[in-house]
């Protein structure tokens, strides 16, 4: 009984990702910097994103706690909203490649807020290089699906998009 204790708690203690994620080490310890509906509404694609994009999910998690502890408290809620009594169902390509495009722009809006700019953008599958301007058409593309899908709000849908253009 005693060794199968101490193995449950070792299983739990390896393999939960929260125990790496320090509130000391994030960026922005103060307020959150996302709307807390947004990210919360974020933490609930967390049991999905899991199953259908392990790596990119491990990943993000880390990177959220470590741009913005709030933000990351915020998401964590909507995550636990499902952690219990529910299961991701099937993985849809589309459907994953969008929820990364969404938890990328998480990502990309955090490090813009706490440190001015992005290095790279984590995606499931490498991306051929493409044209300036296709690559701004594209961003452009991705950016309306993400709004049709009402996965962002108007507000942030016109923010991004004239951000882009700003780059163009």
């Amino acid at each position: 009984m005693k060794k199968t204790i101490i193995f449950l708690f070792t299983i739990i203690l390896f393999s939960n990702p929260i125990l790496a994620i320090k509130k000391k080490d994030s960026l922005n310890q103060g307020k959150a910097l996302l709307d807390s509906k947004d990210i919360f509404n974020a933490g609930t694609w967390d049991l999905y994103l899991d199953k259908c994009a392990a790596k990119f999910h491990k990943q993000f998690r880390e990177d959220l706690a470590a741009l913005s502890w709030e933000d990351y408290i915020n998401y964590s809620k909507g995550k636990a909203k499902y952690d219990n009594n529910y299961s991701a169902g099937n993985c849809s390509k589309k459907d994953t490649e969008n929820i990364v495009d969404w938890f990328n722009w998480i990502i990309n809006e955090l490090e813009r807020q706490t440190t001015g700019s992005r290095n790279n953008t984590k995606t499931i599958e490498q991306i051929k290089p493409v044209e300036e301007e296709d690559a701004i058409e594209s961003k452009l593309k991705k950016l309306k699906k993400l709004f049709d899908q009402n996965l962002i709000t108007e507000d942030e849908y016109a923010e991004k998009r004239q951000a882009i253009l700003d780059n163009f």
